[in-house]
C-alpha cells in the first residue's frame, strides 16, 4: 500500500462513510473516529475536500489515480444504478427504481402498427435488467417489440390482465427476484397465461453475490488488486474466478435467499409437468462454459450489486444471448 492510499482508505471508513450514512456525531465513538480520521488525513498533508473531480464526475475520496489505474472501472455504484434505468426512464418517464404503479404501464407501450411479435417482461427491478439484455440483443429486437410492466409477481391481478400491454403481448416473460409469496401464486398465474394463449417464460432467480452499497465486495476486490499492482487481465480473471466458484458452490448472500433459490428450482421442474412454459436461467448468459463474468477483461463492472446489471453488463449479455442460443430459444417458443 503506498503512502497516499492508506490515508485515503482511512478517510473513507472513518470520515466519508459516516457522513454518507448521516451518522456522524450521533455517537461518541463515531465522533472520536471521525475526528481521528481528519487529524490523520491532515497530518500527512493530504487534506482537501472529501471528493475530487475526474472529468465531470465526483468520486469518493478513497479513489485516486494512483490506487485505481483501471480506466474502465467505475467506482460509483449509484451512478451505475441510475444509468441502468435510463431506458425505462426514457420509455415510461419513471423515476429510478420505480418497480410498480407506473401509469404508462397501464397505457399502450407497444407500437400497434408493428408486424413484429410483442414480448412483455413482467416483474420487479430485475425485469428492468432482463428488458435491457433483450433490448441489446439484435436477434430479439429483429423479432419482437419489447415492453416492460413493473409489478411484484404476487400482485398480478385482474387489473394487470385487463391492460392493453398484456392483451397485445404474444410472449410474457415473468422475470423478477421472487420470494415465497410470489412462488405461492406462480402456478395460477402461469395457468392463466396459458389459458389466454400467451407463450410463457419464467426467469429463475439470479445468483445474488453482494449487497448494494457504494463500496461493495466487488469494489474491495478491485481496490485490493490495484494496491497489489495487478494488471487488468489478471485482476479480471481473479474476480470472475471467485464469483464463479461461489456461484457453483451455492455461497449465497443469505440463507433465506438460498432457500428461495433452491425451492424455486424444484417448483419450476414440477410445474413443467402440468403447464406450458419454459424456464430461463439468467446465469446461462452470465456464465460461459462455467466461467461466469461479473467484470469485463478490463475490469468494467457488469453488475452494480448482487443481481442487477449495469448498462454495460446488459449490452454485453445482450450480445451473449445472440451467440449462445438463448435468443433463439425465446424466438422459437
Amino acid at each position: 500500500m503506498n503512502a497516499s492510499s492508506a490515508p485515503a482508505l482511512v478517510s473513507y471508513y472513518f470520515v466519508e462513510t459516516p457522513i454518507r450514512k448521516k451518522k456522524i456525531f450521533k455517537t461518541r465513538n463515531t465522533l472520536f473516529y471521525s475526528v481521528w480520521g481528519v487529524v490523520l488525513f491532515v497530518s500527512v498533508g493530504l487534506w482537501g475536500s472529501f471528493y475530487y473531480e475526474i472529468g465531470n464526475k465526483k468520486y469518493p475520496s478513497y479513489i485516486n489515480s494512483t490506487s485505481i489505474p483501471y480506466k474502465s472501472y467505475e467506482p460509483d455504484n449509484y451512478f451505475l444504478i441510475n444509468e441502468s434505468w435510463e431506458l425505462q426512464k426514457e420509455i415510461s418517464g419513471i423515476p429510478i427504481f420505480t418497480v410498480s404503479n407506473v401509469e404508462k404501464d397501464r397505457g399502450t407501450l407497444f407500437p400497434m402498427n408493428s408486424k413484429k411479435e410483442k414480448l412483455l417482461v413482467v416483474g420487479n427491478s430485475h425485469s428492468v435488467d432482463f428488458y435491457n439484455v433483450l433490448f441489446f440483443s439484435n436477434k430479439i429486437k429483429k423479432q419482437f417489440e419489447l415492453a416492460r410492466f413493473g409489478i411484484q409477481i404476487q400482485n398480478i391481478n385482474k387489473e394487470f390482465y385487463s391492460t392493453p400491454n398484456y392483451k397485445a403481448a404474444d410472449v410474457i416473460a415473468l422475470c423478477s427476484l421472487m420470494n415465497m409469496k410470489d412462488l405461492k401464486v406462480l402456478k395460477e398465474i402461469i395457468k392463466k397465461l396459458n389459458e389466454d394463449g400467451k407463450r410463457v417464460f419464467v426467469c429463475q432467480n439470479i445468483f445474488s453475490w453482494m449487497k448494494r452499497s457504494n463500496y461493495t465486495k466487488l469494489d474491495r476486490l478491485v481496490i485490493k488488486g490495484a494496491l497489489n499492482g495487478k494488471n487488468e487481465i489478471s485482476l479480471s480473471n481473479e474476480i470472475n474466478s471467485i464469483y464463479t466458484d461461489e456461484y457453483i458452490n451455492r455461497q449465497f448472500m443469505t440463507s433465506e435467499r438460498k432457500k428461495v433459490f433452491e425451492y424455486m428450482e424444484k417448483l419450476l421442474i414440477e410445474l413443467l409437468n402440468e403447464l406450458e412454459f419454459k424456464i430461463l436461467n439468467r446465469m446461462d448468459y452470465v456464465c460461459n462454459n462455467q466461467n461466469c463474468e461479473i467484470v469485463s477483461a478490463n475490469v468494467e463492472k457488469y453488475f452494480f450489486d448482487g443481481g442487477h446489471h449495469t448498462l454495460s453488463g446488459a449490452r454485453h449479455f445482450g450480445k451473449r444471448i445472440d451467440e449462445n442460443g438463448i435468443a433463439d430459444i425465446i424466438i422459437a417458443q
